[in-house]
């Protein structure tokens, strides 16, 4: 019987979503007089029964499968055209052929069901141990009839299908984009303008201690000045650079995170070493930005690695959750959505909850400070990262006081059903 996270199994539902499927096949054993008929699904490897109607004891049930080759159906998947047989016994071209032999039918017919596209999606058939009548215009425009209503059943699944993905997926973008903008509302109305109150301030301080022309106060208030300034203008830098990931970013090809991991690591010898250890156990290839996938994991490795606790050798541990079929995306070719959830757990970092909790918005704060410049918006493109591969990312403590990152993100690029997005998070914490 097939299960769940098996590669056929949307299709499989799609078909049992039809609701006339079983008045069909009625019809084409009352109009024929065969004891068996069936919706295949049939690709190059399988033959998977999908709804049957069985009065002869042929034994094959709903969800079950025939070898591939084994059936005339595999034949009808080469060629596409329809097969009737009358009289296996004699007919010329299927007399002694093995499928009849096997399963032992003398009157066999099989239309394959094409998609819009072209695509061979697999076939309405029928056999009986009886010869039958069936090669006249009633039995073989019936069998057109079904198989091209079916065709339009699976297409107008599809279409629902792709229409609820894109809705999704604009809602998705749309929340996300929601939360960026009340990020960057949050930077205006608290950093920046921070920044701009103490270089007011300092200026008319300045302004004072000219008058008093006391030098070595002017320089030291100068210097000040310079500094927020200085922190001024980085942050728009970093607030820019944020800003540029957005969905024209390069192409996706297949990345082995395993080789990203070993990259990173090398990178970060200097600041792992001697104290500090990284294990990464067998990661998953994804379909990927290469290059967002290396920021993305040393932004993250070289944050937690600088706030290690300096009393104790901690170790970042990084592994796959498999989460296998988490959503699909059913055009009944075979197209998919598998997501896996890669873990870091980090041993005793040093930071506080409030950090844990907003470590992925823009300047978080820490003890009321700002976060050194290195990380402010690291872990925020962090996040951006996650979102633009369909995924989601989130911190927290754990009882061992220890931290744990959950990347939930897409092995393919198939993910117009992603999970909800951090959008929310972001929303939440700054209210």
């Amino acid at each position: 019987m097939i299960e769940v996270n098996d590669k056929l199994y949307m299709d499989f539902e799609a078909v049992r979503k039809i609701p006339v499927i079983p008045q069909m096949l009625e019809i084409i054993c009352q109009t024929t007089g065969m004891g068996f008929a069936a919706v295949a699904r049939v690709t190059e490897d399988r033959w998977l029964a999908c709804r049957v109607l069985d009065s002869i004891k042929f034994g094959l049930k709903e969800g079950e499968e025939l070898k591939v080759e084994t059936t005339i159906c595999n034949e009808i998947r080469g060629h596409k055209c329809e097969v009737v047989i009358d009289h296996v016994e004699e007919d010329e071209q299927y007399r002694g052929h093995h499928t009849a032999v096997m399963y032992g039918f003398q009157s066999y017919i099989s239309y394959p069901i094409l998609l819009k596209n072209g695509d061979f999606f697999g076939t309405l058939c029928a056999i009986d141990p009886h010869p039958a009548k069936l090669k006249n215009p009633k039995v073989m425009g019936t069998f057109k009839l079904f198989a091209e209503l079916l065709s339009f059943h699976l297409q107008s699944l599809d279409l629902v299908d792709r229409s609820q993905s894109a809705l999704q997926e604009t809602n998705r973008k749309l929340d996300y984009a929601h939360g960026e903008n009340i990020q960057y509302k949050h930077i205006t109305n608290h950093n920046l303008k921070e920044q701009l109150r103490k270089i007011s301030v300092f200026s008319d301080i300045l302004l004072n201690q000219t008058k008093a022309e006391d030098l070595s106060q002017i320089k030291k208030i100068a210097f000040k000045i310079n500094s927020f300034a200085q922190e001024l203008t980085s942050m728009l830098e970093r607030v820019a650079e944020f800003s540029e990931l957005n969905d024209e970013a390069p192409a996706f090809e297949s990345v082995d995170l395993n080789r990203v991991l070993s990259h990173v690591s090398s990178r970060l010898d200097g600041e792992l070493a001697p104290r500090k250890e990284l294990v990464i156990t067998n990661l998953p290839t994804i379909e990927a930005v290469p290059g967002q996938m290396e920021q993305l994991f040393y932004q993250l490795i070289s944050y937690f690695a600088a706030f290690a606790r300096e009393d104790r050798a901690p170790v970042i541990r990084i592994y796959e959750n498999d989460l296998g079929i988490n959503s699909l995306k059913s055009t009944l070719p075979t197209k998919k959505t598998q997501y896996s959830e890669i873990l870091m757990e980090i041993d005793y970092p040093e930071i506080g909850k409030y950090v844990m909790e907003n470590i992925f918005d823009i300047f978080v704060h820490s003890n009321n400070e700002l976060v050194t410049e290195k990380y402010s918006t690291g872990l925020a493109l962090c996040q951006k990262i996650v979102h633009y591969h369909g995924g989601q990312i989130t911190a927290k403590s754990t009882s061992n006081d220890s931290a744990l990152i959950s990347i939930t993100i897409s092995r393919n690029k198939d993910f117009t059903k992603a999970q909800t997005p951090a959008g929310k998070h972001m929303q939440e914490n700054l209210r």
